[in-house]
């Protein structure tokens, strides 16, 4: 093995150590003590409700800062190895890319677009077949909050995550790996870095439950999570590198978890399916519409 593929591959099993174990360590604490004082923990399902009703105590607030700070490990893992590995001058490269916010308008116009689309799914779908009853209020609500909420996800999972995964990881892997491969590669460890939580999720609203039934619920919803952000990896892979900035990752995360919220709010577990299959219906259209030889690494002249 090459002695730079060999550098690169150790930087790589140790960008996934640091995120995975620092996440892991606040997330999993947290979830359990919430879970065990009924707590409700600022997940993007919580907001609303957090806003109306506030933290029960100063404990419950702690807490809260303590799951949410979960969300950088990806960002912390980046900031760690590209420091070790590319000394001062590489590491200011880095954090240009990351915060590289002065790109042509229409790129963002383009995220919005197709955030949008990844949520106007399900929700079309949920409304054909009636599984969705939406009052006005939810829609008047959702506008109200969509500022707050969307800045809160700029914050918290866009900043915590995307100069990790699309920052660090993405190129890191193209270095060892053909195009495609990165890509797939990234959504996977993307979806292993949010596991813990998944099965959390899955075992707080799974009651009378056999243990056969719950464990092939369990591994269904972590092979669905799995494929939906592969899926979404190939997306965010054409956008960073069409714009040549990490920060429209930023973007486009935090409004794939905000625009959900706005137009459905807490998704029925009978859509979850179109849920994670919608990035797949966007990913062949962009294939299509683009070519394979512009998707999902974008032109040298898109930016």
């Amino acid at each position: 093995m090459p002695e730079g593929t060999k550098k690169e591959k150790g930087s790589i099993w140790l960008y996934l150590l640091i995120a995975n174990i620092f996440t892991w360590v606040l997330w999993i604490p947290s979830l359990l003590i919430a879970n065990i004082n009924n707590f409700s923990l600022p997940t993007i399902n919580n907001y609303t409700m957090l806003m109306r009703e506030g933290f029960t105590s100063n404990f419950h607030l702690v807490l809260s800062i303590f799951f949410s700070l979960a969300v950088y490990g990806p960002f912390l893992a980046a900031f760690i190895v590209v420091r070790m590995q590319k000394g001062k001058n590489g590491f200011s490269h880095y954090l240009a890319t990351v915060f590289k916010w002065k790109i042509r308008a229409r790129w963002y116009l383009i995220a919005f677009a197709l955030a949008l689309c990844i949520a106007l799914l399900p929700f079309m779908i949920g409304i054909l077949s009636r599984t969705l009853n939406l009052s006005i209020n939810h829609f008047t609500t959702g506008l109200t909050l969509f500022i707050p909420i969307f800045l809160i996800q700029v914050l918290t999972s866009g900043l915590g995550e995307e100069p990790g995964w699309r920052g660090f990881l993405l190129p890191a892997l193209r270095k060892i790996h053909n195009k495609d491969t990165a890509v797939w590669l990234v959504g996977i460890a993307w979806a292993v870095w949010h596991f813990p939580f998944t099965i959390f999720e899955v075992l707080s609203n799974t009651s009378n439950l056999g243990t056969p039934a719950l464990i092939v619920t369990i591994l269904s919803s972590l092979a669905g999570q799995t494929i939906s952000l592969i899926g979404m990896s190939f997306i965010y892979t054409w956008l960073v590198t069409s714009a040549k900035s990490t920060f429209l990752a930023i973007i486009f995360h935090a409004l794939t978890n905000t625009l959900p919220v706005v137009l459905i709010g807490q998704i029925p577990p009978s859509l979850s399916f179109i849920v994670g299959f919608s990035p797949w219906v966007m990913v062949f259209f962009l294939q299509r519409i683009l070519g394979k030889e512009n998707f999902p690494f974008g032109s040298k002249n898109n930016n």
